[in-house]
Parts: structure tokens; C-alpha cells; sequence
């Protein structure tokens, strides 16, 4: 009796680890659930931005998989034009000695995504937020550090317009 107890139990613990080593070695080879292919939708031109802000908006693009057209370059039919950006700086906490200790950074940006001059993503707004905290005795490293958030809030503005794009790529069939 005592001896198919034991069976049974080494039975049943042997298929949890082989469902275990499996989803190890299905995680561990890469396999993961992906978005759609922007690299179908070919050069993108990204319109209504420029400078240090154009540079960043299109690293992060290319960061997730987009083909941005450089100045110069013609794109193929599918345009994101970039309309009001806003940023906002907030204090949200303050120190023992009345100063500003935290800051809540929020950037808004408008855009519309075109394909062949029509509206393939209409009019949208997104927005990202980060909280830092200030240090008053290292202000160099405190405005590097916003510097470093504003870049993430780019990247997650561009995220967000590519997921609205991915969106519009799967009700469209393309």
C-alpha cells in the first residue's frame, strides 16, 4: 500500500516538474506574445516637431520598431503629425524647511496619424507622469535627472502614439 502511495505522489510531482522545466525553457528561449509588425507600414514621416524634441521622438520610434524617415527622406504613405505639446511642472511635496522637495512632471501631446493624406488615426491626446524628488544640496543632479524624465515621458508618449497606430493596423486589416 505504502509503495503505490508513493507512485502515485512521485506520479503527479513528476508531471508538475515537467510543466515547470517547460515554461522555464519556453520563457527562457525568448518566446513572447508580440504586437503588430510596423515595419509593414514602411518609412513613417513624423511632421510638426523638430530639434532636440524630433531626435528624441524618433529614437524612441525606432526603439519600438518604427521606420522613421530622416529630414529629406519621402515616406511611404503614412505620416504622424505632432500637434500641441504641453508640459507641466508641479510641486507636490515640500521639505522641512519649506522648499519644494517633489516634483510631478506631466507632458501632454496632441497628434493625428495619417495614411495617403487620409485620417487613419483621428485627433488623440496622450500623457505620461513621473514624480522626482529634488536635491537641494545637488541641484546639477537634480536637473539631470528631470532632464532623463522628460526623455522616458517622450518614450512613453511615443508607445502610447504606436499602440494607437497597432490599433488602428488591426481594425483596418492591414
Amino acid at each position: 500500500m505504502y509503495r503505490t502511495r508513493f507512485s502515485i505522489s512521485l506520479w503527479a510531482n513528476s508531471h508538475r516538474i515537467l510543466l515547470a522545466v517547460t515554461l522555464i525553457l519556453l520563457a527562457g528561449c525568448g518566446f513572447q506574445l508580440r504586437g503588430t509588425d510596423l515595419t509593414s507600414l514602411g518609412l513613417i514621416k513624423l511632421s510638426g516637431v523638430s530639434g532636440e524634441a524630433r531626435a528624441s521622438y524618433s529614437e524612441h520610434f525606432r526603439t519600438f520598431g518604427a521606420n522613421i524617415a530622416e529630414k529629406g527622406e519621402v515616406a511611404d504613405g503614412i505620416v504622424i503629425s505632432i500637434g500641441a505639446q504641453r508640459s507641466e511642472r508641479r510641486p507636490i511635496a515640500t521639505s522641512a524647511n519649506i522648499t519644494s522637495a517633489q516634483y510631478k512632471l506631466r507632458q501632454e501631446l496632441d497628434f493625428v496619424v495619417y495614411r495617403n493624406e487620409d485620417i487613419f488615426v483621428p485627433a488623440s491626446t496622450v500623457f505620461a507622469e513621473r514624480i522626482y524628488s529634488v536635491d537641494s544640496f545637488n541641484l546639477g543632479g537634480s536637473f539631470e535627472e528631470q532632464q532623463m524624465l522628460l526623455n522616458d515621458l517622450r518614450g512613453d508618449l511615443a508607445r502610447q502614439i504606436l499602440q494607437h497606430i497597432e490599433s488602428a493596423q488591426l481594425e483596418s486589416g492591414l
